[in-house]
């Protein structure tokens, strides 16, 4: 690894030419990125991953609950379909929001994304003061 390493210093990779700056600029860019943005993406899964664990335990947990307490198999398959519902939209939104970090630690602009997020939300009216003039 080492000797390619050193040849790639060699030739149309040498410092002083176009390719070697290119070479030096992306090893300040990951030098960087390892520095600054991987802490916050490896804080970004651990919490991703604990949460989803919660999810996933408080699901089984309400199925569980369920299966000791149920009179009949309708309310069961009620409570198995909620918790499904429940994991499957709580996995979703941290997904989404987990996926939202990870483009922003990138350095994709997320602007354009967000305002199209929000167009589906319905916006609350504005409370507009009417003052009459005499």
């Amino acid at each position: 690894m080492i000797p390619f390493l050193l040849a790639l210093r060699w030739g149309i990779f040498q410092e002083g030419r176009f390719l070697g700056k290119v070479l030096d600029e992306w090893g300040v860019d990951t030098q960087e990125f390892i520095h600054s943005k991987l802490p916050h993406l490896v804080v970004v899964l651990v919490i991703a991953f604990i949460l989803i664990r919660l999810l996933s335990i408080l699901t089984s947990r309400m199925v569980h609950v369920a299966e000791t307490h149920a009179a009949d198999g309708i309310r069961l398959a009620q409570v198995k379909t909620l918790s499904t519902v429940i994991r499957a939209t709580g996995l979703s939104i941290i997904a989404v929001i987990t996926g939202l970090q990870f483009l922003d630690a990138v350095g994709l602009n997320l602007g354009p994304v967000l305002p199209a997020s929000q167009s589906a939300w319905p916006r609350k009216p504005s409370l507009k003061t009417c003052s009459t003039a005499s």
